[in-house]
């Protein structure tokens, strides 16, 4: 059987996964850049990050590397 994989990250993945701090992941979720979700499943309402979001960030940023 397959592994399914994940189509959202934590906030702390998405740290992670981003290099940056809580703070700027947040910041990029509230200007739309990052797409998330919050989730019901838990009472504080977790946030949970779309990865097709992250993956489509970490590609316009090295895009924008490399014309830099």
């Amino acid at each position: 059987m397959a592994k399914k994989t994940p189509k959202y990250l934590t906030l702390p993945e998405t740290c992670r996964r981003l290099n940056r701090h809580r703070s700027t992941v947040t910041r990029l979720i509230s200007s739309g850049k990052l797409k998330a979700i919050k989730s019901k499943a838990s009472p504080q309402g977790r946030v949970l990050v779309v990865i097709e979001s992250v993956e489509a960030y970490q590609k316009l940023q090295a895009d924008e590397q490399v014309a830099g």
